[in-house]
């Protein structure tokens, strides 16, 4: 037991160093260890102590007092943990001490001047120190007197029986509370202090003779499809359990455990069972069964899959592309038909979660079933999923660009095998437009006087002659020469005209720099020809208001009697 044991007292009660003999006795010199109440807690109640003696007699009642409230947790789960703790106080001054483990009072002040052996047969009186009395008698053999739940009395005042030295096991460790002075009072003196050692030796041996305490806070937790885990608390060193479907006790010995707690596996999901422990404090000392209902976790049925459809059409018919999944499925089982009822055959298998559908009939509504096979081979419900097909295919297109004197051209086609009309774009995005374009029952169309060195986007769909309309096909061309500018003249050619900010989302100024001839105007058109203003130029700048217009490519062109020249514009 070296280095386990402490004894705890800021100043000797009375100035006696009994219990320095005692500890000496029992644990060896130099084999244990005096502190005071201002030790680190964490230092005392450390799992290598095992023994720990708070003394709070005399002058010392005070400091007892302030360090259970400040640290009756760590106490007492120390204790739990298998500690052997003696708390003894026979003040000199103040009031009641609460000592913890459920309320236990050392009720001050209560003095005692004789007390006696409530069962003489326990070891406190039958050695290893001899001689024995169980009676002492003194001025005061105790100052208070010991009043909780669940203690053992083992010394009592003669008058009132009150105990003035009490015993409670707690957990896996036992903890005394005493009210006692030192034995140097007590008469006769030689048995009061062989028998203050033997309280302490008894102390440090755990309290031999402990009842077998049945196991408490029986718990069941994680409880999964197969096991579960168990925890209790109780002051046994061994346990037997047992697991069956029978809340009676078992009537056979159960499997041997030296822990407190069990993770049980191998059970059967859904079912009750029953779960009994009780203690065996020696072979032939056991406690009583205590038993707790527990239910394993319901096995999940197979999960129907959840699923989309996806319909588009292809130049020559539609098709479909059907995604779905399933938590739990090893594999899946579809059919496509049109049918909305749940399939009378089994299906096709497939490990995959997504199938395409090809050459499908137009404006027809299709049902897709689909159903998981799990990993214990039940199989789920039908799931279906209903589509309607496409019923106009979108368009080809193509374009062809050259250059003019004037600018870049472009020549756009497109092929459709049933569209009545069309819609079309021309923009400097890839994105679908979100209008609906420009109707046309034309299948091509030209674009003059585009920008150079520029990306442009056409965008077609079809209208079909059933009302429906296509996605859009987009075809992307660039135009030939350098990039484009706000500014016209580069060369010193004629009057400088200028229009910012281009691209615009308002207006645009146009600014002129040279002479202004009689007769100049400035034009603005758009791609097809239409003119939206039309003005005669009379000084050197002006302002065309384009808030109003579609976002599209248009044409500022500037005459005079000499000179004309086009400037690009872009509204956006």
């Amino acid at each position: 037991m070296a280095q386990s044991a402490w004894y705890i007292v800021n100043s000797n009660p009375w100035g006696d160093t009994y219990t320095q003999t005692a500890f000496n006795n029992i644990f060896g010199v130099g084999s244990w260890q005096q502190g005071s109440y201002s030790i680190d807690p964490a230092t005392l109640f450390s799992p290598s102590n095992t023994t720990i003696f708070l003394e709070g007699s005399d002058l010392n009642a005070t400091a007892l007092n302030t360090f259970l409230t400040a640290n009756i947790s760590s106490v007492e789960s120390w204790v739990a943990a298998g500690g052997h703790l003696f708390i003894n106080a026979a003040p000199s001054s103040g009031s009641d001490i609460n000592a913890g483990f459920d309320s236990t009072i050392i009720a001050y002040p209560n003095y005692s001047g004789q007390m006696h052996a409530v069962d003489p047969s326990n070891a406190i009186f039958n050695g290893p120190y001899l001689p024995i009395a169980t009676s002492y008698a003194a001025n005061y053999v105790a100052h208070s007197y010991i009043s909780g739940n669940g203690l053992t009395a083992l010394l009592a005042d003669d008058n009132t029986n009150n105990p003035l030295l009490a015993l409670k096991y707690w957990g896996s460790g036992v903890v005394l509370f005493g009210g006692l002075t030192q034995p140097g009072f007590w008469v006769p003196q030689t048995e009061a202090i062989n028998l203050w050692t033997n309280i302490l030796s008894y102390l440090a041996a755990g309290a031999p003779g402990a009842p077998c305490l049945d196991p408490a806070n029986l718990t069941a937790s994680n409880i999964t499809l197969d096991g579960a885990t168990f925890h209790w608390i109780g002051n046994a060193t061994t346990y037997e359990y047992v697991i069956d479907n029978f809340a009676t006790n078992p009537t056979a010995n159960g499997n041997p455990i030296a822990t407190d707690s069990l993770v049980a596996t191998g059970l059967q999901h859904d079912s009750t069972y029953y779960f009994h422990v009780r203690a065996m404090c020696d072979s032939a000392n056991t406690s009583a069964w205590v038993t707790i209902a527990f239910t394993t976790a319901h096995m999940i049925d197979c999960a129907a899959p959840t699923g989309s459809a996806t319909v588009s059409f292809t130049q020559v018919s539609p098709y479909a592309v059907l995604d779905w999944s399933s938590p739990s499925a090893a594999q899946y089982l579809w059919v496509l038909d049109n049918n909305a009822s749940d399939p009378a055959v089994s299906g096709n298998a497939t490990t995959n979660t997504t199938l395409s559908f090809a050459n499908l009939t137009p404006n027809i509504t299709y049902y897709f079933h689909v159903r998981s096979v799990c990993m214990n081979g039940d199989t789920s419900t039908w799931t279906t999923i209903p589509f309607v097909t496409a019923s106009c295919p979108f368009p080809t297109a193509t374009a062809t660009v050259n250059e003019t004197a004037v600018g870049p051209y472009a020549a756009i086609s497109w092929t459709s095998p049933t569209a009545a009309t069309y819609y079309w774009v021309l923009d400097y995005s890839a994105s679908d437009p979100a209008g609906m374009g420009n109707a046309t029952t034309s299948t091509s169309i030209t674009f003059a006087s585009l920008l150079t060195g520029t990306d442009y986007y056409f965008h077609v769909r079809c209208i079909c002659t059933n009302g429906d309309t296509s996605t859009w096909t987009t075809i992307m061309f660039h135009t030939p020469g350098p990039t484009p500018t706000n500014v016209n003249n580069v060369n010193n050619e004629g009057p400088t005209v200028i229009c910012s900010p281009n691209p615009t989302s308002d207006k645009i100024s146009i600014t002129i720099t040279g002479t202004i001839y009689d007769n100049a105007s400035i034009t603005l058109s758009g791609l097809d020809g239409r003119v939206y203003y039309n003005m005669p130029v009379t000084g050197n700048s002006a302002v065309i208001d384009m808030s109003k217009l579609p976002a599209a490519l248009y044409f500022v062109k500037y005459t005079n009697k000499d000179y004309s020249n086009i400037i690009k514009v872009m509204k956006q």
